[in-house]
């Protein structure tokens, strides 16, 4: 039954406002029924009937389930006052707001009232008839007066709040239901007279039924009389409900301030128990919370102890895998060895990223040739570094960051690679800066960590993320980089001011870009390096392919036999975008651009709905953006499985593949409509992008060609290696220098943007610009559809000039060179090459002996440093130098910041380090007793040291800072294995960080000396390798072996492709590389022989290009 209809048990009435009172009166058996919504009751002696004497006077086994307890009848009347006295105040006292639902409390007024009439009517009764006196009778006449006064208010206070029919009619039928006991009641209630009469009468002004009416007529009358007795005058009625309201109004106020005075000194006699029950809680609390968080340190420090040991012990596992596992190495399995390559992202000197590492191709063979697929392989004893399921590297690598350094900053960020996002949190700490990855979906495991020492980082530069300022990026001393995005500028800006609080020991202080400028015009720096720079400083970078760098298509005569640099003919129009080197195609797009002009300009008045990227432009996409990077870069991992990915798992058609440079010319150049593509930085120094040495399957052209290295030119054989030193010959000729601010202004310059681009015909799509913020759009589809737009079309490069670029100063005459009849050409096929300005150049006259000077012992090497200081070392010794570069970092400003000279072969074993001439020699490195030194080896300004054995071993020693005078430098200890032999040479290259070791057994071998680990076998000589020597600007290596009569001499690329090789009659003592910057020069390789004579050959081709020879000067040359 609904609520509405029934009174409820004493069950129910319990979950309302007003069961506090109702249950006082433990009415267990109360079934009083109601008619919908009229709240009349049917039986009026219920109550009776439940507080009956024989209901009170039963015996105590009836109430034994009930456990009462039976009261005298002074404490049981006592009580029932009480009681009655506190409903009426919550009746008539309490304030209720209209707008209330008041269901429950017109619902206990109701039955308080029906309660009171029910008991007042029974104490007349009783009052009448004393001989049958019962003990209820007896309770209730002690409560009469009690119930008199409740009664008189309640049903005042009813008849006052009447305002609705159904209301009136309840009281209506009340007052005919109970009338007889209401003209009683009138007779104790003269205060209340008037106003009972006054609520009566407007009760009447209701339509309720003739019958009540006429029972409220009689109630009436008798209030009349009683008051003419009473002598009770009549007033009006308005001021009398009035008076009634206002005293109502005072007494609840008087009841309120009661109850905050009750409340009050309650709480006052309770504070002190209060207090002493808080504190003990506290306390308790207290000692509950420490033993619990004591015993949660205890438990979270064994987890990540454990954690912590897990993953030192796999990273241990890991190096010796490494050492261990490769093809020259004694756990070497084929299957389990990678056999493929990739880019390896270290850069080196002017960032050329020329070194490719070891990798497994996670690519279907269906990709490749017939006959070149490749087998599935695995890391050997990859099982030990499956990923536990509740926990990865990082959890157990933030683990071990928060065991044992303090983090003084942390914030969420995404590291930027050109295949992929990776979300996580980099952490500063008190000696590096951690970055920890997530796991971005439950399919896609592939967590990275990395750890950045601030000792090397050398630049941290801002940089722009699609098109918003939000993110830097880093560059170690290693070679590496990092591009870090965050989620705003403003968090971007609170890493910056965290990391700049710590000390950054090697953190250089870069070229003002006014600076740069000036060099280049006075020609001191390489178009390529200021190129490099404007990149750099503009925001291009390498880890984003929708801003990689940016460098100009120079050629334009790709099909003709010879090629000649002093002919502008064979170059493009710096000054035009590459879609309009033909004049004829400047309408078409000119066209172009009007017509979406006057398109915009006639929806421009739909605000809102439009793009923020609407507008009118001559290119719909860019000259550079992932498309285009990829294109050029398909050969080479990881662009390859980047460029499959973009394209939906499959290469593109034969026909529009990368294959051929003289195609890419015409349709980037004005034959495409849609193609105006600019050049990628590896156009200038990175030959292996050109080749398919992976045998990639690209499929077969219309006219039957196969689609599989690019064509090239015939002016360079044809050869890759070769395009890429003329073609950064040709960035650097005379016609290129001084046009190359003409396209400086088009890209990073003037007309990059505004009216002077529009001239140029140089704009290019609106959601290319800088300042295109998707995220302040609020419609989905739209701020989607920028997104794409913003990560396909292309982004503009930061504007670094804002009025012409100035020209470089023209050329002046330096010194006097040789006849070009008498010095040989570099190459036959490409007229116009340089050789260069340094000593010995073949196009320099004959050099003189400047120096002349005995030292004080044997010297057994010489070593030259950039502050053109020369050392000589004696035997068994090698130098470690630390530059120290002022701000600027200008050659000029560089001096030696700590030097030391490191000897072995002593009789005891132990290295000794010394730092001043007369110094003390320091013990550092202990005896390895059951093997021999054969031959150390360090470079300037590289924390490693190279140690050979006997037995084909050879350790590193990377020390952990920089060297300290006359402190024992600290440091860690890596063990390789490759050689079977005595280890008899060795050469670093601090430019890309590899090292070369020749043995005993006639092989090369190379080491990464960021990773400490080997790379792949460069050659193979008949005979022990005698001499070694890398090439600091292009990476190749030049290897020598003693034959019977003469020495083989062998030049390899850093990536183990020959160049060529020859045998010499005379044997080579000595070996070089001069270090003249590419483009403007061609290096040589200088030999040394035992008759005195010192013979020059091409770093190109190894032709033989000068003979060196002093009559007075006969001896072997022995450095």
């Amino acid at each position: 039954m609904e609520r509405s209809n029934q009174i409820p048990n004493n069950h129910q009435v319990g979950s309302m406002k007003s069961d506090y009172f109702f249950n006082l009166f433990h009415l267990s058996e109360l079934n009083l029924n109601i008619e919908p919504s009229i709240l009349s009751f049917a039986d009026t002696a219920s109550t009776s009937s439940v507080l009956s004497p024989d209901y009170l006077n039963m015996d105590g086994n009836e109430f034994e389930d009930e456990k009462i307890i039976r009261l005298s009848e002074g404490e049981l009347a006592e009580r029932l006052q009480y009681l009655m006295i506190k409903s009426t105040d919550f009746i008539v006292l309490n304030h209720f707001e209209k707008n209330n639902d008041k269901t429950e409390e017109l619902y206990f007024g109701r039955t308080f009232l029906h309660f009171l009439v029910t008991n007042f009517d029974l104490i007349i009764k009783h009052y009448k008839n004393r001989q049958s006196r019962t003990f209820w009778s007896s309770v209730l006449s002690s409560c009469k007066d009690t119930v008199k006064l409740s009664l008189i208010k309640c049903l005042t206070f009813a008849l006052s709040e009447v305002e609705t029919l159904e209301e009136a009619s309840f009281l209506g039928r009340f007052l005919c239901q109970h009338s007889s006991t209401v003209k009683n009641m009138v007779k104790f209630c003269q205060k209340s007279l008037l106003p009972l009469e006054a609520f009566l009468l407007d009760l009447n002004a209701f339509e309720i039924s003739i019958e009540e009416k006429q029972c409220i007529k009689e109630i009436l009358q008798s209030i009349e009389n009683i008051r003419s007795k009473k002598r009770v005058y009549l007033r009006n009625f308005k001021e009398v409900i009035s008076e009634w309201f206002d005293d109502l109004h005072r007494e609840r106020q008087l009841k309120s301030r009661s109850n905050i005075e009750n409340e009050q000194k309650i709480a006052a006699r309770l504070d002190e128990l209060i207090s002493s029950v808080t504190e003990t809680a506290m306390s308790v609390t207290r000692d509950f919370v420490e033993a619990q968080n004591k015993e949660r340190k205890q438990f979270f420090n064994h987890i990540k102890q454990t954690n912590s040991f897990n993953y030192a012990i796999k990273k241990a596992w890991k190096l010796l895998i490494t050492t261990f596992s490769h093809e020259r190495s004694v756990w070497y399995y084929t299957e389990a060895f990678p056999q493929n390559w990739e880019l390896d992202p270290t850069e080196g000197p002017l960032r050329i990223r020329r070194k490719l590492r070891r990798c497994f191709l996670n690519i279907d063979n269906k990709f490749f040739q017939k006959g070149c697929e490749i087998k599935e392989r695995k890391l050997l004893m990859s099982y030990l570094f499956e990923k536990d399921k509740y926990e990865t590297d990082s959890s157990a690598f933030v683990d071990r960051i928060l065991t044992n350094e303090r983090i003084i900053y942390t914030t969420t960020c995404m590291v930027i690679t050109p295949g992929d996002e990776y979300p996580g949190e980099v952490l500063i700490g008190t000696s590096c800066i951690h970055f920890v990855g997530e796991q971005k979906t439950a399919s896609n495991s592939c967590v990275i960590t990395e750890v950045w020492m601030f000792e090397d980082i050398k630049e941290i530069n801002r940089r722009r993320y699609q098109l918003q300022n939000n993110a830097i990026e880093m560059f170690l001393t290693n070679g590496l980089t990092f591009l870090i995005a965050f989620d705003t500028k403003d968090i971007c800006e609170d890493f910056l001011n965290a990391l700049f609080t710590r000390n950054l020991p090697n953190l250089v202080n870069e070229k003002s870009l006014l600076e740069m400028t000036q060099l280049w015009r006075e020609r001191r720096i390489t178009n390529f390096e200021y190129l490099t720079f404007l990149n750099k400083v503009a925001g291009r970078s390498f880890n984003d392919l929708m801003q990689y760098p940016v460098f100009p298509f120079v050629l334009s005569d790709y099909d003709s036999q010879t090629l000649d640099l002093e002919n502008q003919g064979s170059f493009r129009k710096l000054n035009r975008p590459m879609a309009v080197q033909k004049k004829s195609k400047e309408e078409y797009y000119i066209n172009q651009y009007n017509y979406l002009k006057a398109e915009y300009e006639s929806t421009c008045h739909l605000g809102e709905l439009m793009l923020p990227t609407t507008g009118p432009y001559h290119y719909g996409s860019h000259y550079s953006n992932s498309g285009t990077v990829l294109h050029f870069l398909v050969r080479l991992p990881p662009f390859t499985q980047m460029f499959l990915q973009y394209q939906d798992n499959s290469f593109d058609l034969p026909d529009r593949t990368f294959h051929s440079l003289s195609t890419s010319w015409r349709l980037s150049s004005g034959d495409s409509t849609t193609d105006f593509k600019e050049l990628v930085p590896e156009f200038f120094f990175l030959p292996e992008f050109l080749t398919n040495f992976q045998k990639f399957n690209f499929g077969i052209r219309q006219n039957n060609a196969v689609v599989d290295d690019v064509n090239l030119s015939n002016w360079c054989r044809n050869d890759p290696r070769l395009f890429i030193l003329i073609h950064r010959q040709a960035l650097e000729s005379d016609y290129v220098t001084e046009h190359l601010n003409e396209w400086i202004d088009l890209v990073f310059g003037y007309k990059q943007s505004g009216k002077a681009a529009i001239e140029a015909i140089n704009v290019f799509h609106p959601a290319t610009y800088y300042g295109v913020d998707a995220s302040k759009i609020k419609d989905p589809l739209k701020r989607k559809a920028l997104q794409t737009m913003t990560k396909t079309f292309g982004q503009m490069p930061k504007q670094l000039f804002f009025s012409s670029h100035l020209n470089v100063y023209p050329k002046t005459h330096g010194r006097m060179q040789r006849s070009s009849e008498v010095f040989p050409q570099v190459i036959g096929e490409v007229n116009g090459l340089k050789w260069g300005t340094y000593v010995f150049s073949p196009s320099e006259p004959e050099p003189l002996v400047v120096c002349r000077k005995n030292g004080y012992s044997k010297i057994a090497a010489l070593i030259p440093l950039v502050t053109n200081d020369v050392f000589g070392i004696s035997k068994n010794s090698c130098l470690m130098l630390k530059y120290n570069k002022h701000k600027g970092g200008a050659l000029l400003n560089t001096t030696c910041f700590t030097n030391a000279v490191i000897t072995w072969n002593h009789c005891d074993g132990i290295f000794r380090i010394k730092y001043q001439r007369d110094g003390p020699l320091i013990p550092f490195i202990p005896e390895k007793t059951l093997d021999k030194v054969s031959i150390c080896c360090s470079v300037p300004d590289c924390n490693v040291l190279l140690v050979g054995y006997r037995s084909g071993s050879m350790v590193a020693y990377s020390f952990k800072e920089a060297l300290k005078m006359g402190e024992v430098p600290k440091y860690e200890t890596y063990c390789l294995h490759g050689h079977n032999g005595s280890i008899d040479v060795i050469c670093m290259n601090k430019e890309f960080m590899i090292a070369i070791s020749g043995g005993s057994d006639g092989r090369c071998l190379m080491w990464d000396l960021n990773k400490f680990c080997y790379v792949r076998t460069i050659t193979k000589h008949d005979d022990p390798i005698k001499l070694l020597a890398i090439s600091p600007t292009l990476g190749d290596i030049v290897s020598v072996s003693d034959l019977d009569e003469g020495s083989a001499l062998k030049v390899n690329t850093i990536n183990g492709i020959t160049v060529g090789h020859v045998k010499t009659g005379e044997k080579i003592e000595a070996l070089c590389y001069s270090t003249a910057p590419e483009g403007v020069s061609v290096n040589v390789i200088a030999t040394g022989f035992s008759n005195g004579n010192i013979q020059l050959w091409s770093s190109w081709d190894l032709t033989a290009v000068r003979l060196i020879s002093a009559d007075r000067y006969t001896k072997p040359i022995k450095w």
